[in-house]
């Protein structure tokens, strides 16, 4: 790309959607190779060129949350709780790195080693031939949400924790080398090709170049602000942070600010940076967006229809290819999940599940309910609602209560259990899976990050006066069962 931004390359679209019952979560590619990890566990390889699928590699049996590729080997990390070696000459697994005692968020596969992170808040180094394992890096306090081998010293693994500290590890040894405070949870994070710098973007909206080799902070590249960072790259100098506010930063990677990217109107989910520098981008409504870095200029557009979750560029100084993975029909759970979720997936901070929910805990009374019914929730700006059940277009039917969520709420996850905090009262939610309660879990930190300075609705409002089954009570979120 030029400094007047004019580009040189052709561009070829082509976007990858999944069948019927599964929507694309993640990619990765090797020249016209395209493997696509979804949201049924299976890994579906793509053919660019012809654009016809060339296989289906089984074996995981959760959604798949990322996937690797070097020379002739992939490395997928999965919700069930292993990550998995695939030899791409065979298309066949090698080994099942089983270990980690939760679901697996992320992977990273260099330089003969394998280096997963795991909701058990630890990260493990393999041996990529024997799949064996080596070491276990301890020390982080919550889930990490990004590994991976530096770039620049292939001995040294970093990882980004929702703890809101970045640790490097010697990967050899499993010895913590360094540990940097980012003041929030951490989203994402990647390298910066600078020594041994990463970028990292938080929930709370700030932007961070850190300096690993003494352990601290070089550079705030953006202030907190409420907008949490889903997507961060780097690439010829340059750096792109998507936020939640459907803005994509520009900056340099020394510091001077190039502009912001604003042709989006959804959170944005996903950004990356093409070989020649062009930038794409892609929201929650399915827009699709690539752009000149220099200039902010959209180069062309496209609405994909439904939500686009990722996108990886791939490509040669001729042609670039961009590659999306849409939600299409993605199924979280069963019982009419698939419907409720692309019913609710373009209404912004809503989305639903089956929970058991318990009563909870009078705090004020210092009692102990037990019961425990079965209900639909919600989560609706600050009131997560819940209700009897679906009726026949399994829309939710029978609103029974809420829960307001306010600035003394705190969230936390015990195995399959949701608990809600209140200064009042305790919420005990028992979801199907763990991926369920993680997934909740980072909506309402979401959600209780953002929450304003002002009165919100009482939840009372939220149920149909008209219905005896709540005369009895003044405040529908302390149903006691």
């Amino acid at each position: 790309m030029t400094d007047t931004g004019i580009l040189s390359t052709a561009y070829q679209r082509c976007v990858v959607e999944a069948c019927s019952d599964a929507g694309i979560i993640c990619m990765a590619a090797k020249k016209s190779v395209v493997l696509c990890g979804t949201s049924s566990g299976d890994i579906i390889l793509w053919n660019l060129d012809t654009q016809n699928i060339i296989t289906t590699l089984f074996g995981h049996t959760e959604k798949v949350i990322q996937i690797v590729v070097q020379d002739d080997v992939a490395a997928s990390a999965s919700y069930d709780g292993t990550a998995r070696i695939w030899c791409m000459k065979s298309l066949s697994c090698t080994h099942v790195l089983e270990g980690h005692e939760s679901w697996l968020r992320t992977i990273d596969l260099y330089s003969g080693l394998v280096l997963t992170g795991s909701g058990d808040n630890t990260a493990r180094v393999w041996n990529l031939t024997s799949g064996v394992h080596e070491n276990t890096l301890l020390g982080h306090a919550d889930w990490i949400h990004v590994a991976y081998i530096h770039r620049q010293d292939d001995n040294t693994a970093v990882t980004a924790s929702w703890d809101c500290t970045v640790r490097t590890w010697n990967v050899h040894t499993g010895t913590c080398l360094k540990s940097i405070s980012c003041h929030s949870p951490i989203r994402c994070m990647c390298d910066t090709n600078n020594k041994l710098e990463v970028v990292v973007g938080c929930i709370n909206g700030s932007v961070t170049i850190l300096d690993l080799s003494v352990g601290c902070i070089r550079l705030q590249l953006l202030s907190p602000s409420n907008n949490p960072i889903n997507s961060i790259a780097a690439r010829h100098g340059r750096i792109v942070a998507a936020t939640s506010d459907s803005k994509v930063h520009v900056w340099s990677c020394n510091g001077p600010s190039l502009g912001i990217f604003h042709h989006h109107s959804a959170h944005i989910n996903s950004v990356c940076i093409a070989l020649d520098g062009v930038c794409f981008s892609v929201d929650g409504n399915g827009c699709i967006n690539a752009w000149d870095m220099l200039t902010q200029s959209v180069l062309f557009e496209e609405d994909a229809k439904d939500p686009a979750l990722c996108c990886i560029a791939t490509g040669n100084d001729e042609t670039t290819s961009l590659i999306c993975g849409l939600e299409e029909f993605a199924s979280r759970e069963t019982d009419g999940l698939s419907t409720i979720a692309k019913s609710f997936g373009r209404v912004p901070g809503v989305f639903g599940d089956w929970f058991f929910k318990k009563g909870g805990w009078k705090k004020t009374m210092g009692l102990q309910l037990t019961g425990r019914k079965r209900r639909f929730c919600i989560l609706d700006g600050v009131h997560i609602k819940y209700y009897e059940g679906l009726d026949d277009t399994q829309r939710p039917r029978n609103l029974k209560g809420a829960i307001l969520l306010t600035q003394d709420t705190t969230v936390e996850v015990k195995d399959l259990r949701l608990l809600i905090h209140n200064p009042d009262r305790t919420w005990d939610l028992e979801a199907a899976s763990q991926e369920q309660t993680q997934r909740w879990k980072e909506q309402l930190s979401h959600s209780l990050l953002t929450l304003q300075e002002e009165v919100y609705p009482s939840v009372e409002a939220c149920v149909d006066q008209n219905s005896t089954q709540h005369q009895e009570s003044q405040e529908v979120r302390r149903e006691s069962y």
